[in-house]
């Protein structure tokens, strides 16, 4: 960017009293595409007008992209730690597998005892949901006040700290995706408990 006078400017370009372009800044709250379109309305179709992401799609399209494929990566990552999940609940039926069979014998059924198992695959994993939605959320925060993720050199960028955002929509998606795949990963601990259940009753 380099800011000059108007006067300056229209001599170097050769407009004499011409301006190719007008920035307008509306103030905080204001609804854009209402008053786009009654700026386009006022000008005419001899003007364009566009906010700053038409001005830049290339820009915003690229962030997009970058936005949707870190989804994809996260997604695998979560599909990968998911196997953590099942370990460790298997882990836990072998060393409750006694306590499986005492409960069969005071009375619990089958069923009870593979609801057990499940429920607390169900609840690590709504833990993690929540306490990494928690973590994600300060660690946006904190970005935005003290800009930890540096772009480098002053000089080469408008910002010096990697710009973020916190959104409600993105939120909502996160976690939903979190459930989904934790629970989907639970759903093959039923048939495990179910044989672990039936060895304990051999036992």
């Amino acid at each position: 960017y380099v800011i000059i006078s108007l006067a300056l400017a229209q001599q170097l370009t050769g407009r004499d009293n011409q301006a190719s372009a007008l920035e307008i800044k509306t103030k905080e709250g204001t609804n854009i595409r209402k008053a786009m379109r009654e700026l386009q309305a006022l000008l005419g179709p001899g003007f364009e007008v566009q906010d700053r992401i038409h001005q830049q799609q290339d820009v915003f399209r690229i962030f997009k992209l970058e936005k949707f494929i870190s989804y994809l990566f996260l997604t695998f990552i979560l599909l990968i730690a998911c196997f953590n999940i099942i370990g460790s609940l298997i882990m836990l039926m072998v060393e409750k597998q006694q306590d499986a069979g005492l409960l069969g014998s005071m009375g619990a059924n089958r069923k009870t005892i593979e609801r057990i198992f499940i429920t607390n695959g169900v609840l690590i994993s709504l833990i993690g949901a929540i306490s990494g939605l928690i973590l994600g959320v300060i660690a946006v925060l904190l970005q935005q006040k003290y800009g930890f993720i540096s772009l480098g050199s002053a000089g080469n960028f408008i910002v010096d700290a990697y710009p973020v955002s916190l959104k409600i929509q993105d939120m909502i998606l996160v976690l939903t995706t979190v459930l989904v795949v934790s629970f989907l990963s639970v759903r093959p601990i039923g048939p495990i408990a179910r044989r672990f259940i039936r060895n304990s009753d051999r036992d």
